[in-house]
């Protein structure tokens, strides 16, 4: 092979390698930002939405404990046994154990290691 030839190749082959990183690079990019992050949804809103069903209500502390807490935008798997800091408005008649619930909950109160959050509102969830 001709010298020139062998510097044509090597240039192209150079060429593809850099397309190609510049190219994955750039659906990297385009992936992540249509990935919502409820973490800095929740930082810009200061409130969390969650799905759960009411399990009991402690009037001493005005606190209802709810099951099966989920994340309302994903509905991913429960979260387990939540002790939910009701508003004040909370009215625990409305709400017999049982009851499918949304909470909005406060975000900088969302307190993972101890199962608690403090809800802004708390409302009856419709199931179809």
């Amino acid at each position: 092979m001709k010298k020139g030839g062998s510097l044509l190749l090597f240039s192209a082959s150079v060429g593809f390698i850099l397309v190609a990183v510049l190219f994955s690079f750039v659906i990297d990019k385009s992936k992540n930002s249509a990935q919502t992050d409820l973490r800095t949804k929740a930082v810009t809103r200061g409130i969390i939405n969650f799905y759960a069903t009411v399990d009991s209500y402690d009037d001493e502390v005005n606190t209802l404990i709810v099951r099966d807490l989920k994340f309302a935008d994903t509905q991913g798997e429960s979260l387990g046994v939540w002790e939910i800091n009701a508003p004040p408005d909370f009215s625990p008649t409305r709400y017999p154990a049982g009851t499918p619930v949304i909470i909005e909950g406060k975000a900088a109160s969302f307190q993972v290691s101890s199962h608690t959050l403090t809800a802004a509102t708390v409302n009856k969830r419709l199931i179809n």
